[in-house]
């Protein structure tokens, strides 16, 4: 049982940081949630009575992850509606009954709860939800190092921060929660791969810093050297469309999310470098390139890139599945869900070797990169080759499949024998949703929203179709129907070599006024 508290003082003003999602919460008060591939129609019906068979739903609703959301809509009926839920909940579970008193989840719900202080406290702390806040950050204090995993202990720890700045009684707690953030620095694993991952880290130590900052207090050195540590990394990652490139489980992020983090660390300059985290950066013009050159794992997307131009992202991969459920979680792994090449229809293995080196011709910056995770199955090694113009006006692209040794022309002898004749090879190009494509005899013409024209072609031994595929990243709370480019063909050699190219046309202006506004306000 939580032990009786007393009533809670709020001292100071502390900015909301966390960002909801309108369309998320008109559904909520439609009775509608979407969640993990899960559509539940409950009206009038609280989060945690909803039925959805997944272990991890209870504590996604009682961390309240559905606070900023109802808020983020901005109108006085959701507002009454996360008090309404706020008071069941602290009615049934307020005690500590119930799924929602692990360390991660008490974290989450403390410090949402305090960023939504004006919401759910209009009047100041009074009354018996005041009181259970109370209560449960000082069970937090308890707790909070039994969280797992990077990101639920900084949550642990930047609520409690936010509770020793903002309630009467815990600032005496502020030394000691210092010394613990000290403590867990290096926060990030080194082995983590996912932008989108280190971006959530980074938010949450930019709002530390911010909050520290904006109380009068100084920021301890192990919170600055770790954000001097991560800012070039999310420089170097960020497209010129304000996201992150959608590898390793990662999306883009919550639009403007980035680029509100990095003012909040008062890092200023430091021009973005040619890779991080194995991903390198090839950018001019308005064109920025991102391809995966580094240690794979569980995700597969070995020489797969993306491109985009201005605001408006043209190749991508499907995005991160995770959030989906398991089955899109898995299938957003395979090589088949990436700006890459499938070989044999299947996904190349893991431990894949890559090999990259940059290079810069009269015209044009370029990656030469190559990986053998085909060469147990069919004896051939993938060779990328990308080059963009110094205009970022052309994007060319050269994919070579070819045995380097005795033993892999063997290989490939024998699986080419018994499949029939060569092996079969696709080269896919996902496309953005709100690409629009016609398809012309030689080429395909791409055009975006924002109004530039993009030719696609190609040549060698293949052919050239549009086929459906999936977009899953936020906000989009379903996945979306969307296009790619496909190039097939079998090789049938020691050496199969194809082209193609992805140009703006001459029609479209090296500027282009990019004032058609199709996403979603951003509430601050």
């Amino acid at each position: 049982m939580l032990r009786r508290a007393g009533p809670l003082r709020l001292v100071g003003a502390a900015e909301r940081r966390i960002q909801g999602d309108p369309k998320a919460g008109q559904r909520l008060l439609q009775g509608r949630l979407l969640w993990r591939g899960y559509s539940v129609e409950a009206p009038g019906v609280a989060p945690w009575d909803m039925e959805v068979p997944e272990p991890c739903f209870a504590a996604e609703m009682h961390s309240f992850g559905w606070l900023p959301d109802l808020v983020s809509t901005g109108t006085s009926e959701a507002q009454a509606l996360a008090r309404d839920w706020t008071e069941d909940w602290l009615t049934r579970f307020g005690q500590g009954e119930g799924p929602g008193w692990a360390a991660a989840t008490i974290g989450r719900r403390v410090l949402v709860l305090l960023y939504h202080r004006d919401v759910l406290f209009p009047w100041g702390g009074q009354g018996d939800l005041g009181r259970s806040l109370y209560g449960q950050i000082l069970w937090l204090e308890r707790v909070w190092t039994e969280a797992e995993g990077t990101e639920s202990r900084l949550t642990c720890l930047l609520a409690r921060l936010l509770a020793a700045l903002h309630v009467d009684g815990r600032q005496t707690a502020l030394p000691q929660i210092l010394r613990d953030l000290a403590a867990d620095m290096p926060l990030q694993e080194a082995n983590v791969r996912n932008p989108e991952a280190w971006a959530r880290t980074f938010f949450l130590l930019a709002w530390m810093r911010a909050d520290l900052a904006e109380a009068g207090h100084p920021v301890p050195d192990a919170l600055a050297t770790a954000l001097a540590q991560m800012v070039p990394v999310l420089r170097t990652l960020r497209g010129t469309d304000g996201g992150l490139p959608r590898f390793h489980g990662g999306g883009a992020g919550p639009v403007g999310a980035l680029d509100r983090a990095l003012a909040l660390s008062w890092l200023r300059g430091g021009a973005a470098g040619d890779q991080a985290l194995g991903y390198h950066r090839l950018t001019h013009g308005r064109s920025t390139v991102f391809v995966d050159g580094g240690t794979q794992g569980t995700h597969l997307s070995a020489l797969g890139f993306e491109l985009t131009s201005g605001r408006r992202p043209i190749v991508t991969s499907c995005g991160p599945g995770e959030r989906f459920g398991p089955d899109w979680e898995a299938t957003t792994r395979r090589t088949a869900s990436h700006s890459a090449l499938e070989l044999g229809g299947i996904s190349h293995a893991s431990e894949a070797v890559i090999r990259t080196e940059r290079r810069r011709t009269a015209g044009a910056t370029g990656l030469n990169l190559s990986h053998d995770g085909y060469v147990t199955a069919f004896g051939l090694v993938h060779h990328r080759r990308l080059l963009l113009s110094f205009d970022g006006r052309e994007l060319a692209g050269e994919d070579l499949l070819a045995t380097v040794d005795r033993a892999q022309e063997q290989r490939f002898d024998a699986i080419s024998a018994e499949l029939g004749g060569g092996v079969p090879f696709r080269v896919h190009f996902h496309l953005y949703p709100q690409i629009s494509v016609t398809e012309h005899a030689n080429s395909i013409t791409l055009r975006t929203r924002g109004g530039e024209i993009w030719e696609f072609r190609a040549e060698g031994p293949v052919r050239m179709a549009l086929e459906s595929t999936y977009f899953l990243d936020d906000p989009a709370p379903e996945p979306v129907l969307s296009t790619q480019i496909v190039l097939s063909g079998r090789a049938s050699d020691y050496a199969t070599r194809l082209r193609w190219t992805l140009a703006k046309a001459r029609q479209t202006p090296d500027a282009v006024r990019d004032v058609e506004h199709t996403q979603d306000p951003v509430l601050l």
